[in-house]
């Protein structure tokens, strides 16, 4: 079949009559998906700070998240619930915006 190349780590709830089996991390074939969140962060990321990508849910769509040490500093995502169908570019906790080096191309802009 195509999915020779296969690795899995599997949930079990077994307190579930029968078991609950969810997949919780997958390789095949080259393609990775890892269910709710992803944590990229050095050995200490109280100390350095950390970048996490979370899925969507039902009421938003996938973000990424920005910390500096164990504090959200910005994300980019969600779900406006002011601008439905827009993704929003944040920064929070004493953070005051973006800084852009380079050009910056914004295309179909409301007006």
């Amino acid at each position: 079949d195509s999915d020779d190349a296969r690795f899995v780590i599997r949930n079990v709830q077994s307190s579930a009559n029968p078991d609950v089996i969810t997949e919780v991390f997958s390789v095949t074939n080259g393609n990775t998906r890892i269910r709710n969140s992803l944590y990229v962060s050095s050995s200490d990321d109280a100390q350095y700070g950390s970048i996490r990508l979370t899925s969507n849910d039902t009421a938003n769509n996938g973000y990424i998240e920005f910390y500096n040490k164990s504090v959200r500093s910005a994300y980019i995502g969600y779900n406006s619930p002011t601008n439905i169908g827009y993704l929003q570019l944040e920064t929070e906790n004493g953070y005051n915006g973006w800084e852009i080096t380079g050009k910056l191309m914004v295309n179909n802009v409301a007006q």
